[in-house]
């Protein structure tokens, strides 16, 4: 009877154990089942707030504000710069330094004059880059060709520390692989193109509209040299030289921006522009749009309302 007994327990033990832990896993099944049937991608808030990352059930992710080594400062070493994370102050500083632009000619004395813009007799010499944004708040201009040109080295140089300044990680890429030398013809903009009139402009605008490329407005132009960070694009009398700058997003929708300047040359006449083009993309088969933008109109120009 003892025995019996014993064995009867041992058995009952066994299958008292073996209860406990089946019901332990049913419990973590019940519990772990919910938990795996929640959809991953965005949110109905999410959906409302970013619609593209809604629509592709993209996971949001942070992006670097990043750039390349056509970020020409001239006025600090670029080695300073590259791979840190961006220091605002450090960025405003720099406008205070001069802006080297000795190598703007074969004389080495490179000099960029604004004219007054109520008095064409006053000229003034621009040194740093906060003076030459002083100057153009205040209406005065490149009067010549030359200090077009001139200019033109102020630009590259002061410009990118107000997009940097504005610019946030962006939350969703559609652009990270982004390079000028991948199907120019086909992915840029027409806009960028050579653009020498109204006429011209609106021209442009209506073959975009019934999707239009580059090549199909300017059937003349030639890549006449690319890499993922520059191209030169020639014409019959112009070229256009862009640069890739920084990645970014620099209007504030959480999408990706890329950054570019634009040269502008006619190769008969003296016509010539340069300007910084913002790029983005709405989805990872659509085409580049221009995004507009004045960072010149902005409250927090240079840390200060405008005048």
């Amino acid at each position: 009877m003892n025995g019996f007994g014993s064995g009867a327990v041992t058995r009952l033990r066994r299958h008292t154990g073996f209860l406990l832990r089946s019901l332990c896993g049913l419990v973590a099944f019940v519990l772990f089942v919910p938990s795996c049937s929640k959809n991953d991608g965005p949110s109905a808030e999410d959906a409302q707030r970013h619609p593209a990352s809604a629509q592709t059930g993209e996971k949001r992710e942070t992006h670097p504000v990043h750039w390349t080594e056509q970020l020409n400062l001239n006025m600090v070493q670029l080695h300073a710069l590259l791979n840190k994370p961006l220091d605002i102050v450090q960025l405003d500083a720099l406008l205070d330094k001069p802006v080297d632009i000795s190598r703007s000619d074969w004389y080495g004395r490179g000099e960029l004059y604004l004219t007054s813009p109520d008095d064409k007799e006053q000229r003034v010499l621009v040194t740093t880059g906060r003076q030459w944004f002083d100057l153009k708040r205040k209406g005065f201009f490149p009067y010549t060709t030359y200090d077009i040109t001139m200019e033109a080295w102020f630009k590259a140089s002061c410009e990118p520390l107000l997009y940097l300044k504005k610019a946030t990680p962006p939350r969703i890429s559609y652009l990270a692989d982004f390079r000028l030398d991948a199907d120019p013809l086909k992915n840029l903009p027409p806009s960028l193109g050579p653009i020498i009139s109204g006429d011209t402009e609106r021209d442009v605008e209506e073959g975009v509209a019934k999707g239009m490329t580059w090549a199909d407005l300017f059937p003349e132009t030639v890549v006449e040299s690319a890499t993922p960070t520059e191209i030169r694009l020639m014409g019959g009398d112009f070229l256009v030289v862009l640069s890739l700058i920084a990645w970014g997003d620099f209007n504030g929708d959480g999408l990706e921006d890329v950054l570019l300047f634009r040269s502008f040359h006619v190769t008969v006449g003296t016509l010539r522009y340069y300007e910084h083009v913002v790029l983005t993309r709405h989805n990872r088969e659509g085409r580049l749009l221009v995004v507009p933008m004045d960072v010149y109109n902005e409250d927090s120009f240079l840390g200060g309302k405008r005048e």
